[in-house]
């Protein structure tokens, strides 16, 4: 027959397959191998989330974090002192505010350097064992998990995928919108 292949997201994968037995932490090989032999699998796979971890959707939260940083920092450049004073006579809500910042451009553009710094650290910071662990499966099934060769594919994969959301979500288009679309962004 086949060959069976268990994905559990557990920290207690013993729990998912077999409730009313005990829960058994699967920290070492023994652990794993007998309940394979137990339950009769040939392949299982446990990514455990942990708080040392993030999820997918905290490091997009993230780039999305950045890219509010990015698009405050090039409306707060680009937005006209003399434009935000017809705004305020107006009465547009947020224009008094939004001159105060471009008044204070030293200190608003620090607070979005410091912003954009943070968290773009942040994003690297999590990024690679994120993306890592999102990999961790097909490791498995082409053997080659816990391997150097499998770090360093993971490590370049994560490198390039992070980057490349950091770049296009965090950076490019929020400047872009920020540019096209100042009044609203300031405002």
């Amino acid at each position: 027959g086949g060959k069976s292949v268990v994905f559990t997201f557990s920290n207690h994968p013993l729990s998912v397959l077999a409730p009313a037995k005990e829960p058994m932490q699967l920290g070492d090989r023994l652990s794993k191998v007998y309940l394979m032999e137990q339950e009769g699998i040939d392949f299982l796979v446990n990514i455990p989330f942990t708080e040392k971890k993030a999820s997918l959707s905290q490091i997009v939260f993230l780039v999305a974090l950045n890219g509010f940083f990015v698009a405050a920092e090039f409306s707060i450049v680009k937005m006209r002192s003399s434009r935000l004073d017809t705004l305020i006579a107006e009465g547009v809500s947020g224009a008094r505010y939004a001159k105060y910042l471009v008044d204070h451009v030293d200190i608003s553009l620090s607070v979005t350097q410091l912003g954009i710094t943070i968290v773009s650290l942040v994003i690297g910071w999590l990024g690679e064992p994120t993306i890592s662990q999102l990999m961790e499966p097909i490791f498995v099934l082409t053997g080659i998990a816990g391997t150097t060769l499998a770090h360093t594919i993971s490590f370049v994969v994560s490198f390039a995928v992070v980057t490349a959301m950091h770049i296009i979500i965090g950076e490019l288009i929020p400047k872009n919108i920020a540019i096209q679309y100042v009044e609203k962004v300031m405002l």
